[in-house]
């Protein structure tokens, strides 16, 4: 599991360098072109998706559950969607359209266009990959291979092993004057008859 994780960090990474380059691609194509095309412009929203989709893969890490996990996989299906259009933009800066509707490709190519398919491709290759590891990781999640301690708002759930779930109440407020206590909750679940055990701390 812990090679997962740092494999996940790795390729969120991956993805915000990504799109910083196609960012960056995308502000100097617009600045550079007299008139803004679909191709120059569309680098610069395509990169921030996959800044977006690398914040998400390393809230995932910082948090472990099954919703960051869902949220990185959306994020990278938004992504790969965003890849594909981003693609097929910079393709048809290419070439020229006439009148008659036949295209020939241009002497001179713009070489911020090819930079930018390249890290198209990189980033197309990047999310199958993170997809396949989401997958994996939401599988874990489900047959809880890993702890997962979560905080919500007052209380925590802490799910220490397949038959034994702690739910927490965080300590009193200052606000409060100490008036509560915290109080520790222990389910045990055995034999799919659950029994209660109360502690108060």
């Amino acid at each position: 599991m812990l090679g997962k994780i740092v494999f996940i960090i790795i390729i969120s990474s991956f993805h915000i360098l990504l799109g910083v380059i196609n960012f960056i691609v995308g502000i100097l194509s617009s600045i550079r072109s007299r008139v803004w095309m679909a191709h120059t412009v569309s680098p610069i929203w395509s990169g921030i998706l996959y800044i977006v989709s690398g914040l998400c893969g390393l809230a995932m890490f910082k948090q472990r559950s099954q919703y960051t996990i869902l949220c990185f996989a959306a994020s990278n299906s938004m992504t790969l969607i965003a890849t594909i259009v981003n693609m097929q933009f910079l393709r048809y800066g290419l070439v020229n359209h006439t009148t008659l509707g036949r295209t020939f490709q241009k002497e001179n190519k713009d070489i911020l266009l090819i930079i930018g398919l390249f890290v198209s491709g990189l980033e197309l290759l990047n999310c199958l990959i993170s997809f396949s590891m989401s997958f994996k990781l939401n599988h874990d999640a489900k047959n809880n291979r890993f702890k997962t301690h979560r905080k919500e708002g007052a209380f925590f759930v802490q799910i220490v092993s397949d038959k034994d779930i702690v739910v927490v109440q965080s300590k009193a407020n200052k606000n409060q004057n100490g008036l509560f206590s915290a109080q520790a909750i222990s389910v045990l679940i055995k034999n799919n008859l659950p029994k209660t055990h109360v502690e108060n701390v």
